[in-house]
């Protein structure tokens, strides 16, 4: 949670008085209001409110036709919701390497690519952007589908482009940790009308009672629809979002001027530095020891830093993946035939890199002199 105050919590107190905090109450309109605003913010015609962004990535691969049979290839750095997505859809996610960027391989997710191959989830980790251009050739090149996990990525860009609208449809995440927050929530946004009427379908089985109206024949969804209340909140998160990233970019500015003139370092690379969120810094280094070094005397109040490889985003702690549990039935489950399964060595060099590489994530309380202490500690350490 960066900035939240008296006017979401005014937000959320008038949806309360009114009593209309179901979407399709007659004069319910904030998640109406929110999907419009999104879209038009990240200038995309479509967009779609849902519960989380686990929801909006469920809610995007069953609208792009991803089911049982197919392969998604994710990377092995990222939240576990983007294995997560693909296997409640029936599809069995295929691993592949990052590089020292943090983000998915464009080398390996060529090699990873089998004829049963139906899409490519790269994960804009951190608010940092995934090699598109490299991504999407691949992607073009053998006619697989593209789904952005922006989830951590909302206001970030590629190119000038806003992360989540450039492949075929994007996912964003509205929880506490997020840039922009409503406790939890998520987006589904997309070019295509066709993908988004899917996505609307598919978010929510209700649909067929709403005051939608879709060109398609209606189909059995699930219940990932976004509250009224969170709604409201994030009507007024969306207006504080420009300011949010102006003051993290800032701040990640001091921070690493701080870092960097008190030892050599060598910054994990971004494909749009420009486009970054901010949320994070990352520094890559030549061995595991050294990155531990760094990491003790970086850590501070109102300043953590911590692996890669830590926060349940490495490939490594994915053990449903490993011991192949992806449903709660046999008949479910992906993964249950092992030729599909991915053991915990399956991306060695994602791990050497996570290994390497120490993140620092800052929040807005972090003062000039704490900043100050940790340039001292550093200058002490490898000075």
């Amino acid at each position: 949670m960066y900035r939240f105050g008296k006017e979401e919590s005014d937000a959320a107190a008038r949806v309360l008085e009114s009593r209309q905090l179901f979407r399709y109450l007659p004069d319910a309109r904030e998640a109406d209001t929110f999907e419009g605003a999104l879209a038009t913010r990240l200038g995309v015609p479509h967009a779609v409110a849902t519960s989380s962004g686990t929801a909006a990535m469920i809610s995007g691969l069953a609208a792009l036709g991803v089911g049982p049979g197919d392969e998604v290839v994710v990377p092995a750095y990222g939240f576990v919701a983007s294995v997560l997505a693909p296997l409640a859809v029936g599809a069995v996610p295929v691993v592949c390497d990052i590089d020292e960027s943090l983000t998915m391989d464009p080398a390996d997710l060529r090699r990873k690519i089998t004829p049963r191959t139906r899409a490519v989830l790269p994960v804009h980790v951190h608010g940092n952007a995934s090699d598109l251009d490299a991504i999407l050739a691949v992607a073009r090149e053998h006619d697989l589908l593209v789904l952005e996990d922006a989830c951590q990525a909302i206001g970030g860009t590629y190119r000038g482009r806003a992360l989540g609208t450039i492949g075929d449809a994007g996912a964003f995440s509205f929880n506490q940790h997020k840039i922009l927050t409503a406790g939890e929530g998520g987006a589904l946004v997309t070019p295509s009308t066709d993908v988004y009427e899917r996505g609307f379908m598919a978010h929510d089985g209700s649909a067929n009672f709403s005051r939608h109206a879709f060109a398609q024949p209606m189909r059995a969804g699930l219940a990932f629809r976004m509250t009224e209340v969170a709604a409201a909140v994030l009507n007024v998160q969306l207006g504080r979002l420009d300011g949010i990233l102006a003051d993290l970019r800032a701040l990640r500015s001091r921070v690493a001027e701080a870092v960097e003139s008190a030892a050599v370092l060598t910054p994990v690379p971004q494909h749009d530095p420009d486009g970054s969120c901010g949320t994070n810094l990352g520094y890559v280094f030549a061995d595991a020891v050294t990155a531990q070094r760094f990491q003790a005397a970086a850590d501070g109040r109102n300043i953590d830093a911590f692996f890669g490889n830590e926060y349940g985003h490495s490939f490594r702690e994915w053990t449903i993946v490993h011991e192949g549990r992806g449903g709660h039935h046999p008949l479910a489950n992906p993964l249950r035939d092992t030729e599909w399964r991915q053991d915990a060595d399956a991306c060695a060099r994602s791990e050497d890199i996570l290994s390497r590489t120490v993140l620092l994530r800052y929040n807005f309380d972090v003062t000039d002199a704490e900043i100050d202490k940790i340039h001292q500690r550093l200058a002490k350490e490898f000075g």
